[in-house]
């Protein structure tokens, strides 16, 4: 069963988000606000031009009162030796509603991490717009990158960014569902769940005595055209209690289909009326199997002499997404009014938890994939049990970290990954094998835009190989694996592939003059030179990423390619 780290330095009302190594040790976790490393210390901040540590710690972009204030996800390096991390935070919903994006370096400060970048927005384009409180993200299987969903503020659209071995990350806007347009719907998690569980095909023989005749046939578990690279997303729409339209005033849950190789996002396929509000709907989270759907509603409070006091029930309910009518399946798991029922969060034992504010212990919900009531006998129910998981002497508010949605489940397929260089320069590969436990070697041929062949190595068995590559372009490079098993005999085969760029050499460029100017209007300056990617510093600290530098504060600017 999970043991409580009680050493730990975090205190925040909402949001929170941690990260670990590939055998579960911490290595750093967050509230948004401040990162602490694994010994509970603020991380430091990283100065790009003097190559040294501040002496202050970093101060990100969250706030403690944001549903999901921080998520921490893995840069794709290579996997199992990831070492750098982005760490998305978003304001709360009455404050600044911004989402922005920090990198830590675990490699700095003798593996204790520092962060390196610090709140760089992630919207910097023409259809900049405000952020709810909602972050989610997921790992793609087929190449090991990542995508983080979030929300906008104000319309109906979410953003999806997806996390490469590139600097700079894509971004696809998706508007769907219900607009996310108050303070009040602008709070509530997202979820992202469990792929679908491909078929499993036996085969079997099935006869009669009395007949005595023998039936040979193949049986089919599962559904032949399941695609387990969509998802199911669920996103929390807290009712308005200050609106004067009805519909407004009710809680929904909309259900929504995520392409994890695509980041193709489509819907909604389900939208479950949860009634007017309080109570107001906050946490949402999958059962493992991805049949059930389970939602947190927090009870009214009043203040009375200054003291705030829960004066309605708070809800935990849950819904099978199976059927056309999910609403119809509602069922009561468990209700109290003097206990506030906030985040969910799946753990990898197949549990739910749930934060039971100003307790010592976290709700558990187990059989979460049973339904309260069922035509199979043999199924169990869910069972919540409110002092389920002892926190060792901490006490719970409304948060649980905000955790990469397949994070600790292992990738189905090898891996290969390359950074872009710089004409002349080793290309480095690094290879996550297909079967750590046995055997296997390695082909690896690179090719240039044309497909004309231009570095190959061949039955290697190292899990890294080097190339030197001097015309710049976009190259291909194809993996083949060949596994052995523990006699030495050959046990299957498998192929991955990866993309790369090499870069022309940058040049000399210049930004112009200094600008000396009296006035209250931005002013633009622009690198000349064409690169990849730009980046601006003023006071040691990267302020935009852009070939165009916009501003309106006053300050020397530093110009990197």
């Amino acid at each position: 069963s999970p043991k409580p780290l009680t050493d730990g330095k975090l205190s925040t009302i909402e949001g929170s988000a941690s990260i670990t190594d590939t055998k579960g040790n911490i290595l750093f976790y967050s509230d948004g606000i401040t990162v602490y490393d694994k010994d509970g210390k603020p991380m430091l901040l990283f100065d790009p031009i003097s190559g040294s540590l501040t002496s202050g710690s970093a101060v990100l972009g969250g706030n403690q009162r944001s549903t999901q204030s921080a998520i921490i996800v893995p840069k794709p390096v290579c996997r199992g030796c990831d070492y750098l991390y982005y760490v998305y935070t978003t304001a709360e919903i009455n404050g600044s509603r911004q989402i922005t994006y920090s990198v830590v370096d675990m490699r700095r400060n003798n593996g204790s991490g520092a962060v390196v970048q610090q709140n760089l927005p992630v919207v910097t384009t023409s259809t900049s717009a405000s952020s709810t409180e909602r972050s989610a993200a997921v790992r793609n299987d087929k190449d090991t990158t990542y995508w983080v969903v979030t929300h906008d503020y104000g319309s109906a659209c979410f953003r999806v960014n997806h996390l490469t071995t590139a600097t700079i990350s894509t971004q696809k806007q998706y508007c769907l569902g219900l607009p996310h347009d108050s303070p009040a719907r602008g709070e509530g998690q997202i979820k992202i769940g469990p792929a679908p569980t491909p078929p499993v095909t036996t085969t079997g023989t099935s006869g009669t005595v009395t007949s005595g005749t023998l039936v040979s046939g193949t049986a089919t578990v599962g559904n032949s055209n399941t695609n387990t690279a969509v998802r199911p997303v669920a996103v929390i729409i807290p009712g308005d209690p200050n609106s004067t339209d009805p519909d407004r005033q009710k809680s929904y849950v909309e259900i929504f289909s995520f392409n994890t190789e695509t980041g193709i996002l489509t819907g909604p396929n389900k939208k479950i009326d949860l009634g007017p509000a309080p109570p107001t709907a906050y946490g949402v989270e999958f059962s493992p199997d991805g049949s059930k759907v389970y939602v947190t509603l927090i009870g009214s409070v009043s203040s009375v002499s200054g003291v705030s006091a829960q004066t309605g029930p708070s809800r935990i309910v849950q819904f099978d997404i199976t059927v056309d009518d999910p609403v119809s399946t509602s069922a009561l798991i468990e209700e109290s009014t003097t206990r506030q029922y906030g985040s969910l969060q799946i753990g990898p034992d197949g549990k739910i938890y749930v934060a039971v504010q100003n307790q010592p212990s976290l709700g558990v919900i187990t059989n979460p994939n049973g339904g309260v009531v069922s035509t199979n006998p043999f199924e169990r129910p869910p069972v919540f049990t409110v002092s389920g998981q002892d926190l060792g002497g901490k006490i719970s508010q409304l948060g649980l970290p905000n955790q990469v949605a397949n994070f600790t489940q292992p990738s189905s397929s090898a891996g290969l990954s390359a950074s872009n260089v710089c004409a002349g320069e080793p290309v480095a590969f690094q290879i996550t094998p297909f079967c750590p436990k046995l055997k296997e070697t390695y082909n690896l041929t690179v090719y240039n835009s044309s497909g004309a062949e231009v570095a190959r190595a061949v039955s290697f068995t190292t899990t890294s190989q080097t190339f030197r590559i001097s015309e710049p372009g976009t190259y291909s490079a194809v993996l083949d694996v060949q596994v052995f098993t523990s006699a030495g005999l050959p046990c299957t085969t498998t192929t991955a592939e990866t993309s790369l760029t090499v870069i022309e050499q940058p040049k000399p460029f210049s930004v112009g003059p200094d600008l000396n100017l009296c006035t209250n209007k931005p002013v633009s300056v622009t690198i000349t030179a064409e690169a990849e990617e730009y980046a601006w510093v003023r006071g040691r600290q990267i302020v935009s990423r852009s070939k165009v530098l916009t501003t309106s504060t006053p300050g020397t600017y530093t110009a990197f390619i």
